[in-house]
């Protein structure tokens, strides 16, 4: 078990910013397991509200202040890979190395990649272009 004060401390962030990053990951993941909400007393008597994160939740929180976008073992990327092994009856390779990128998950048997979706994604700069090109690469590498 770790706190969200921990984790500030860990990373040399301030409390408030970790609280803040916690929340607006909860608005979004609000099935989030291994995380409570709970209260710290300072120094000077004052309560504060601290989080208290375990396994899951733990690692998740670990893994994005580290300061990777991609989480392999995230909870949502597992969750959705999980649902479209199911829905479709294959078994997927996950974080599949094509070149020298990793696609979420790679199914052999129909030579068909998995690539989910972060929102960010969807804004428009020119990062788009390149890798609409690299994903022809991949594709190219594949066959």
């Amino acid at each position: 078990m770790i706190t969200s004060r921990d984790l500030a401390k860990m990373f040399n962030r301030a409390h408030k910013d970790v609280l803040t990053h916690i929340k607006s990951y909860i608005k979004i993941h609000n099935n989030l397991q291994g995380l409570s909400e709970g209260n710290y007393v300072s120094g000077r008597g004052k309560r504060y509200k601290q989080y208290e994160l375990y396994g899951e939740a733990e690692q998740v929180f670990i893994s994005r202040l580290t300061g990777f976008s991609r989480v392999p073992t995230g909870y949502a990327e597992r969750v959705a890979l999980d649902t479209i092994e199911q829905l479709k009856g294959i078994k997927l390779l996950r974080q599949y190395k094509v070149l020298t990128y990793r696609v979420d998950g790679y199914d052999p048997i129909s030579k068909s990649l998995m690539r989910l979706m972060n929102l960010h994604i969807f804004t428009r700069n020119r990062r788009t272009r390149k890798g609409s090109m690299r994903s022809k690469k991949n594709s190219a590498a594949l066959l």
